[in-house]
């Protein structure tokens, strides 16, 4: 198959999509399939992508420049599936690949929110099939009331993370001795739940490091104690990663699952999380990790305070969530199920 691949929205972030995209195209890269990716000039898209990358931008959702951008892309080049994959880019790319009478569109829905009812009739009339990467996300477009039929969900893929350094070489590096080290890994904004972290951790004897930046920052420096360590973004995760005896994921809104959810996992480190959204679908409570009840800090404290005094617990979580990841959450898998989407859509099935 050719497929295209829409980003033309990402001009500044490498996330979650942003990620999710470029795993997801080399994987389908290496299944066989041409895969172009739309990421705007110097986008982090746009550089991490191996394969081919098409320069163009959507600057607003009605875009009348990137419609014609499109329509012109689509008029010289074939493809056989087209999928799309942030909010700005849903309408424009479909809009022109209607005109153009492009089959097999297909929409990835990241976060585990309905569409408003107008909006999912909207999108219905323009796209074959939507994909929800996660449970969650599949029935949050149900109940935005999309067809069944049109339904798939494709559980989120991710490479394992390969440190550089050895535990002890990465701890060093971050000045961490022989402390129970408590890492988070996500934008520093509200929904993510930092704050509930840093309330949990406050009075206790945990080290707990924060990696990443956003506009939170410096409201939560303040809310830190001296336990409390801000290390901006890291260029690579693997290094610092494992350094932690424990991962968590405090969000406070309903994550489609969450990318950290997974790398830890590749690397066998203890997961405390949040139940909420997708991450119970990875997260098996007392078998691949532990969850909590999202905002509660009361919660979240006991759980680190149980791993902390239970390195037996920690080291089966860790085992389990590693047999987990390998057998069911590698990009390989998720460009797969991927595939029979884009083939029915395109009716190639």
């Amino acid at each position: 198959m050719r497929i295209l691949q829409v980003g033309s929205s990402m001009p500044d972030d490498w996330g979650g999509i942003e990620r999710y995209v470029t795993y997801l195209s080399g994987a389908l890269g290496e299944r066989g399939h041409e895969v172009v990716v739309v990421a705007p000039a110097g986008s982090p898209l746009a550089q991490h992508n191996q394969g081919r990358v098409v320069s163009g931008s959507v600057r607003w959702k009605q875009d009348p420049a990137a419609l014609a951008f499109y329509l012109r892309l689509l008029r010289n080049q074939s493809f056989d599936a087209v999928s799309v994959h942030f909010s700005p880019d849903y309408l424009v790319p479909a809009w022109a690949a209607r005109l153009r009478r492009q089959r097999g569109l297909v929409l990835t829905r990241h976060v585990a929110l309905p569409f408003p009812a107008k909006r999912a009739r909207q999108y219905s009339r323009l796209y074959d099939r939507f994909i929800g990467v996660s449970g969650a996300v599949v029935e949050a477009l149900r109940t935005s009331g999309l067809a069944e039929k049109s339904l798939s969900r494709v559980e989120t893929g991710v490479p394992p993370l390969v440190p550089t350094l050895s535990r002890d070489e990465a701890r060093t590096a971050l000045g961490i001795t022989d402390e129970f080290a408590v890492g988070s890994f996500s934008r520093l904004v509200p929904e993510k739940g930092i704050d509930v972290l840093l309330r949990a951790c406050r009075d206790t004897d945990l080290s707990v490091h924060v990696f990443g930046e956003g506009p939170d920052k410096d409201k939560l420096r303040q809310q830190g104690g001296r336990n409390a360590f801000f290390h901006g973004q890291v260029a690579d995760v693997a290094d610092v990663m494992v350094a932690m005896d424990a991962i968590v994921v405090p969000s406070v809104w309903p994550e489609a699952l969450g990318l950290t959810t997974l790398e830890s996992m590749s690397l066998g480190i203890p997961l405390v999380a949040s139940e909420v959204g997708g991450i119970p679908e990875a997260v098996n409570n007392g078998t691949t990790g532990l969850l909590v009840s999202p905002g509660d800090s009361d919660a979240l404290k006991a759980a680190l305070m149980r791993l902390k005094g239970d390195r037996g617990l920690c080291q089966s979580l860790g085992s389990a969530a590693k047999a987990y990841f390998l057998s069911e959450r590698t990009p390989a898998q998720m460009a797969e199920a991927t595939e029979k989407v884009y083939r029915a859509a395109a009716g190639l099935v």
